[in-house]
């Protein structure tokens, strides 16, 4: 399983663009069958979810 998710950060008075990246997470499943795929899948996208979350924490400024 390949989960890719494109996060970009906009902000101040222009709503110009702050930060931008691609995240990638791989997950082998046991199987090809549902069964395994699934739990992979859900496995991936928590994984890049929380770099997402990791990243725009460290990225993301208050508002002024």
């Amino acid at each position: 399983v390949i989960v890719r998710v494109r996060a970009a950060l906009v902000g101040g008075g222009d709503r110009g663009l702050v930060s931008e990246k691609l995240f990638e997470q791989r997950v082998t499943a046991g199987e090809n069958r549902v069964g395994a795929i699934v739990p992979a899948y859900d496995r991936a996208v928590k994984e890049v979810l929380a770099q997402v979350v990791a990243w725009t924490n460290q990225n993301a400024k208050p508002p002024a």
